[in-house]
């Protein structure tokens, strides 16, 4: 199991950043990690993530909001996990803080010691592209 959390301050409003982040047809946007996210119709969303250069397919599924401030979804497949965005109005923009811990599961696990290193990068690219999005 790995984990990071990342905080960005951007211009963009806490309502407008929230609309962005909680549909997840924008994640590999602003996730680097991400290749694909389709929207399955039921709250979900089938997410192909890349991990040293293998394919993961994953659901993501948002199990908690609270506009603008907070969203939760969980992942499931052979990378389980939790993602936690809270979103926090500042005088100009906002502040976005998001905390995912990982855990590989099946094959995958054998990947497991390096996932650590991997988030770390990933959390850092995640600030990134979403400093780019909601500039």
């Amino acid at each position: 199991m790995a984990e990071y959390t990342v905080t960005v301050e951007v211009s963009a409003s806490a309502h407008d950043a929230y609309a962005y982040i909680a549909d997840l047809d924008h994640l590999s946007d602003w996730d680097s990690s991400v290749r694909t996210s389709t929207n399955t119709g039921d709250g979900r969303h089938d997410v192909t993530l890349g991990f040293y250069g293998k394919a993961l397919d994953a659901v993501y599924e948002i199990v908690e909001t609270d506009e603008p401030n907070r969203i939760v979804w969980t992942i499931d497949g052979k990378a389980t996990g939790r993602t936690e965005i809270d979103i926090d109005p500042a005088d100009v923009g906002c502040t976005i803080t998001v905390s995912t811990v990982v855990k590989l599961g099946g094959l995958a696990k054998l990947l497991d010691r390096g996932l650590g290193v991997a988030l770390e990068g990933i959390g850092e690219n995640v600030g990134k592209g979403l400093r780019k999005a909601l500039a």
